[in-house]
């Protein structure tokens, strides 16, 4: 099973920024 990373918080706070270079850095898909 894989495993998944959530990024919880209001619009326009930078989730889908964090979440493309965290995914970056843990070799992971977005």
């Amino acid at each position: 099973m894989g495993k998944n990373i959530v990024l919880i918080g209001f619009m326009g706070t930078g989730k889908s920024s964090v979440g493309q270079r965290l995914a970056e850095k843990l070799k992971m898909k977005f």
